[in-house]
């Protein structure tokens, strides 16, 4: 008789183990497979991101634009925030501080209203877009998320660099034209 209970004892030891065992594997292969599954979503949302981008570079309307350039835009990319919204709704809970700066930084991707030339839209919604990407490059890659930036600040001095240019190349240009015109013997 005492083998028999020896022999129980036994197998609900090995048993218990075995369970054991199988708890850790199958915990260990949870967090990969969550981890696998984190990192495609981010990289979904950089190919995402990367899509607006370019469809904003290629674009090119005059000035403000007209009603219809802007009404165009408008629904171009409210397709675009669509997909990105539901990419990065798919970012998990524990990835919370990327998921809500990425969230911020979509949000600055304002409609273009024709306040502002579409110049200065384009360079302020890509500057956007790119710390966007930095973010969920940085998940994906499974490194630690970068500082974060006031983005605001960095598309105003960004916009103010691109008219000071406009500025300056206007002036050269006036100047060339003022000096080809006094030396013109008319």
């Amino acid at each position: 008789m005492n083998d028999f209970w020896i022999a129980l004892i036994g197998a609900l030891v090995g048993g218990g183990f075995t369970l054991l065992g199988t708890w850790l594997q199958s915990r260990t292969g949870n967090k990969a497979a969550h981890l696998a599954q984190t990192r495609a979503t981010a990289q979904r949302g950089v190919e995402a991101a990367t899509t607006l981008a370019i469809t904003i570079q290629r674009q090119s309307f005059r000035g403000h634009g007209t009603f219809e350039d802007r009404e165009g835009w408008g629904r171009e990319l409210m397709a675009h925030e669509s997909n990105l919204t539901a990419l990065l709704g798919l970012i998990p809970d524990d990835q919370r501080e990327t998921r809500d700066r990425v969230f911020d930084l979509l949000a600055g991707v304002q409609h273009w209203d024709g306040q502002e030339v579409w110049e200065e839209y384009r360079i302020r919604t890509t500057l956007y877009l790119g710390e966007m990407a930095v973010w969920l490059v940085s998940l994906a890659r499974g490194s630690k998320p970068p500082e974060r930036e006031d983005m605001a600040r960095v598309a105003s001095e960004r916009v103010t660099r691109y008219r000071r240019a406009a500025l300056e190349a206007e002036l050269e240009l006036l100047t060339s034209l003022f000096r080809f015109a006094s030396t013109d013997p008319v």
